[in-house]
């Protein structure tokens, strides 16, 4: 890892503590060089985050994790923004034009007229989500062509990823890092309430041959299981999973990431 990396990893860890979830995304991205736009979508207005790179064939959309949807088992979270965006972090680490794609009602969002706690809870993957980030990609793309798009999620972001991979012709990858990608198994799997509002990529048709397919899981993860991702992928016309020793849901995966990318 290069010295300008560790730097800004090593400003990431300084702002976990220190500032709001909000004011630590905008103060990683500014610090990263990254443009911050609004996208407006189907239903919801998206906070997105453009890193210009040296190629314009393809483009690399980072999604990120399901953030802060509860603050405990019974009180749901006011701000589902994530106090530690993996994705935002890792996207620095990639010389490709990248675009961190902004969940609905993160990032300051949730308080506008279109947000309810449902999108951030029980629908996080619903329909009105998922279509509202594929309008905003569209609006995206429009704007700034490229021939082909790579999709990369952690954990909840990792469902999306598959979500919205289906609905564009152009897409040439997904890497999925501790990916939900079997929904119902997941929340059966630590007794959770059923996200009885959300799609599940289990429960979908398996993504075209055309679209390569990496699913990332560390050796520590305690939160997503094995078996669901190898049976997923299992049922998948072009898929691989990895295993990485010595990684847990959240941590480490700045060491693999450039090593991912060209997988």
């Amino acid at each position: 890892m290069s010295d300008k990396s560790k730097i800004l990893i090593a400003t990431i860890l300084l702002f976990y503590g220190c500032v709001s979830p909000l004011e630590r995304a905008q103060t990683i991205a500014q610090r990263a060089g990254y443009q911050k736009e609004l996208l407006l979508g189907a239903l919801f207005t998206h906070m997105v985050f453009y890193k210009p790179g040296t190629s314009s064939e393809e483009l690399h959309v980072y999604i990120e994790h399901d953030g802060t949807p509860w603050l405990d088992k019974r009180t749901i979270s006011l701000d589902p923004t994530p106090r530690h965006p993996l994705m935002l972090g890792l996207m620095a680490l990639d010389p490709a034009p990248s675009l961190y794609l902004g969940r609905p009602c993160y990032y300051g969002m949730a308080a506008t007229p279109s947000c309810s706690a449902i999108y951030w809870t029980h629908g996080r993957y619903s329909e009105p989500v998922v279509e509202s980030m594929a309008a905003a990609l569209k609006r995206f793309l429009e704007a700034h062509p490229h021939g082909a798009v790579h999709f990369y999620g952690h954990s909840g972001g990792g469902t999306l990823a598959i979500l919205l991979a289906e609905r564009f012709a152009i897409t040439k990858k997904v890497i999925t890092l501790a990916g939900n990608l079997d929904v119902a198994g997941w929340a059966a799997h630590h007794a959770y309430s059923p996200l009885s509002y959300s799609l599940d990529p289990a429960r979908r048709p398996a993504l075209s041959p055309h679209i390569a397919q990496h699913h990332v899981i560390g050796s520590g993860d305690e939160h997503i299981p094995l078996h669901l991702i190898k049976q997923f992928a299992a049922r998948q016309n072009n898929a691989q999973v990895t295993v990485l020793p010595g990684v847990t849901h959240a941590c480490c995966w700045e060491e693999h990431w450039r090593a991912l990318l060209g997988t």
